[in-house]
């Protein structure tokens, strides 16, 4: 005698197959083509006049190497802040997924994929991410380190500036600031590269002069960018330290993690990816992101995207941009592709 199941099992399982199906075909052809472009505005207490009303860029995680990546969507990103033309693009980390056996060349299809934003005279500037090392724990090798110089390397070479654990002052929107050649052969301090104003030579020319600590005599805004926690080589506190202690500042991370480590009152924005938003989100409307429990441990859960509360010291704001790339699996649901924009304010 044959067993029969019973007519509604059968319609139940025809129809979570549908559903499986509509939800593949959505997450894999449609919605990581999808670009969601958020706009936000942002106070900066102290913010310098000339930076009112300006907009800051951001995206992140381009993971270009994954298999069916996302670079299309990239490239249209890309284009899109070349049109919108901000004062700054802030890149946030994971320009590769997984190098190969050649890492040079998945390093070219990535400098070609930002080239156009500083060909365009738009100030770019970056910090890696763990993928940057080849590493999802905190444990690195000389391969890792190999690899991270050679990101580092190649994005500098495309005009975009690498920052780890330091601090830069930006200029006046569109104007570049570059070391005298005496600056430069008396530091003892690295230079940063791309012909950009290090705030290590900022703050021992002000000294040189007598302006006080903790003033920003030459309104200027600060960026900050901190190393990878994963390999635990975000040093907050050393980057914040090449601050002075009222001036205005961005600050730039690629985990989240990182900001419960800044103190009060230093990160009016700061800003960070890693997540891509949970990636796959079977239920909508902020429920839990079931790709974000099968890859990041619990202490992450609460940092998935955009403004995060009760997160961080006191007067800080951390929002966590949902990347453009993929992990893992080429899908995207109810996660799609980020664009954010900062438009800032001063607060007083």
């Amino acid at each position: 005698m044959k067993f029969k199941y019973p007519k509604c099992i059968k319609y139940a399982l025809l129809g979570l197959l549908g559903l499986s199906a509509t939800y593949l075909t959505w997450g894999v052809a449609i919605e990581p083509h999808l670009i969601d472009r958020e706009e936000h505005a942002a106070e900066i207490p102290n913010l310098p006049p000339t930076w009112e009303g300006k907009k800051v860029g951001l995206i992140s995680d381009m993971q270009v190497g994954m298999w069916l990546g996302n670079t299309s969507t990239i490239r249209r990103i890309v284009n899109q802040l070349v049109e919108e033309r901000p004062a700054v693009v802030l890149i946030t980390g994971d320009f590769i997924y997984e190098p190969g056996k050649n890492p040079s060349q998945e390093l070219n299809k990535v400098t070609a994929l930002v080239r156009p934003l500083p060909e365009a005279g738009i100030p770019t500037y970056a910090v890696l991410g763990n993928h940057d090392y080849r590493i999802r724990n905190s444990k690195t090798t000389s391969q890792d380190e190999k690899l991270s110089t050679q990101v580092r390397e190649a994005l500098e070479a495309a005009g975009v500036q690498v920052l780890k654990n330091e601090a830069v002052a930006l200029e006046s929107p569109g104007k570049r600031v570059k070391l005298t050649p005496e600056e430069n052969s008396k530091s003892s301090y690295p230079v940063c590269t791309a012909g950009w104003d290090c705030l290590w030579h900022r703050a021992k020319r002000d000294r040189s002069k007598g302006n006080r600590a903790g003033t920003n005599t030459n309104e200027t805004l600060y960026l900050v960018g901190i190393g990878p926690h994963l390999p635990k080589q975000d040093k907050p506190n050393v980057a914040l330290a090449q601050v002075p202690e009222a001036a205005p500042r961005l600050v730039m991370m690629h985990n989240p993690n990182s900001f419960d480590a800044l103190s009060a009152n230093t990160a009016p924005l700061a800003v960070a990816g890693h997540t891509h938003g949970g990636q796959i989100n079977l239920l909508p409307f902020g429920l839990t992101p079931v790709w974000f429990l099968l890859t990041y441990d619990e202490e992450e859960l609460v940092h998935v995207a955009g403004w995060i509360e009760d997160f961080g010291k006191p007067g800080n704001h951390l929002y966590v941009n949902r990347g453009i790339g993929f992990s893992r699996v080429p899908l995207r649901i109810n996660a799609p592709p980020e664009l954010t924009l900062f438009r800032l304010r001063s607060q007083y």
